[in-house]
C-alpha cells in the first residue's frame, strides 16, 4: 500500500481528525485553567480592597473591585465582583459561601454577559473552588430585583 492510496489516505485523516480534537480539548482545558488562576490571583491581590455595593438583599452582601475595573469605550466596564452570602449555597450538589466572577457591562443598554465564574467553600472567595464556569458570553437583560440587576445599577452609575 503506497502513501496516496485510498486505504491509506482514510487513516491519516482519521488520525488528522483525532489529533485536532485533542488539541482543542487541550486548548480548552487550558483556557478554563488560565481563567482560574486569573480569578485567583486577582482574589488573593484584591482581598483587602473590596468594597461593598448597598443593595436591599439580606441574605448576600455584593462587593466589586475597584483596581479590577477596566472602561471599554464610553459606556461599557469590565469589573470583578465577590458575592458573599450569609448562609450555606448549593450548585450541583455542592455547598459553597462566595461567588467570585468578572462580568462585562454595557451601561447604554443596561445589559451584562460573565467572562468568568467561580463559586468558593469559603467567604469572599476563600477557601477551596467547588465549580468553576467560563461565562455565557451572551449579554443578558437583568430582571427587576435580582443581585443581577443591582451589579448593572451600581457599576453604571459609578461609570
Amino acid at each position: 500500500m503506497t502513501p496516496f492510496e485510498p486505504e491509506a489516505l482514510a487513516f491519516g485523516a482519521a488520525a488528522n481528525i483525532r489529533t485536532r480534537k485533542f488539541i482543542k480539548l487541550i486548548s480548552r482545558t487550558m483556557k478554563k485553567l488560565l481563567i482560574a488562576v486569573a480569578l485567583t490571583v486577582a482574589a488573593a491581590s484584591a482581598h483587602a480592597e473590596w468594597q461593598r455595593i448597598d443593595a436591599a438583599f439580606t441574605d448576600v452582601h455584593l462587593y466589586f473591585a475597584q483596581e479590577t475595573v477596566n472602561k471599554i469605550g464610553d459606556r461599557r466596564v469590565q469589573v470583578y465582583h465577590v458575592l458573599d452570602y450569609q448562609s450555606l449555597q448549593q450548585r450541583d450538589g455542592r455547598e459553597f459561601r462566595s461567588e467570585m466572577f468578572r462580568n462585562e457591562y454595557d451601561c447604554s443598554k443596561g445589559e451584562f454577559h460573565a467572562l468568568a465564574h467561580t463559586w468558593h467553600k469559603g467567604q469572599m472567595g476563600g477557601d477551596k473552588m467547588v465549580h468553576f464556569s467560563e461565562g455565557s458570553w451572551y449579554w443578558i437583560k437583568p430582571e427587576a430585583g435580582s443581585v443581577e440587576e443591582a451589579l448593572v445599577k451600581a457599576i453604571c452609575s459609578m461609570y
